[in-house]
């Protein structure tokens, strides 16, 4: 099952308004002690979450899961936020909001502005509850959990690029997850390693390539090894076989 932010139970909110940063503010260095969902409506917002460094745009939300350490130790860009407070909601389940996604800013503002309306004129628990679950159930259609969006986030990125070595933390972001998160996701999707999958993925493209008759060197450096030992150890490893036995064979 995935990680995030639960729907199947409904989410129980403690806090939540919108927040201005000015020319030098910063978030508070803290422990969570709950769930915290930020919606950046303008300008950036950065910390340091458990170690990893983020940064959020207009349009991008983020999930900081209770207990996690957030170190406001990087400049922030003037920052107008949502925040909501939650309960610990954060657990494997098969339905979730992932940690971090997009929203639709026109969509969500009014909604949130309303929000805002209500809880400072103290209205009914019942108008507040409906638009906070009607946020949350449009993030969760505007970022539906894929089962396989670290994979597919990477096989997209090397069949861009093959020979680009890419690090955890690169490949992190392309997922919108620290390395820490992004390490544990693809492994519960694929069972493997990053480096191991994209090790796999290289040597893959590394035999169409030899059935087409290019040389083995630059089939080597085609495929991300500027050493061609590297390659060989490599494809020997996962193969069985030397480059040049199995181009015989094939």
């Amino acid at each position: 099952m995935p990680y995030g932010f639960s729907l199947n139970t409904l989410p129980v909110w403690t806090a939540a308004s919108f927040m201005r940063f000015a020319k030098h503010d910063r978030p508070t260095t803290r422990t969570c002690k709950q769930d915290v969902l930020i919606l950046v409506f303008d300008g950036v917002f950065r910390a340091t979450v458990n170690g990893d460094a983020i940064e959020l745009k207009a349009g991008d939300y983020y999930l900081t899961p209770n207990g996690s350490r957030e170190a406001g130790n990087l400049p922030c860009d003037c920052p107008y936020y949502y925040y909501f407070h939650f309960k610990p909601n954060v657990y494997k389940s098969s339905n979730i909001l992932p940690q971090r996604g997009r929203f639709d800013t026109g969509e969500l503002l009014p909604m949130l502005e309303e929000l805002d309306r209500l809880i400072r004129a103290r209205g009914s628990k019942v108008a507040k509850a409906a638009l906070i679950y009607g946020v949350l159930a449009a993030l969760k259609k505007q970022n539906p959990a894929s089962e396989r969006k670290v994979s597919q986030a990477v096989e997209r990125a090397l069949k861009s690029d093959l020979k680009k070595q890419y690090t955890v933390k690169e490949l992190a972001k392309l997922c919108g997850y620290s390395p820490n998160y992004f390490i544990q996701a693809f492994k519960r999707e694929t069972g493997k390693t990053p480096h191991a999958y994209v090790a796999e993925m290289r040597i893959s493209a590394a035999k169409e390539m030899m059935l087409s008759g290019m040389p083995l060197e630059e089939v080597a450096s085609e495929c991300g090894f500027p050493e061609y030992t590297n390659f060989y150890r490599a494809f020997k490893s996962l193969v069985g076989v030397s480059p040049r036995l199995w181009k015989q064979k094939h």
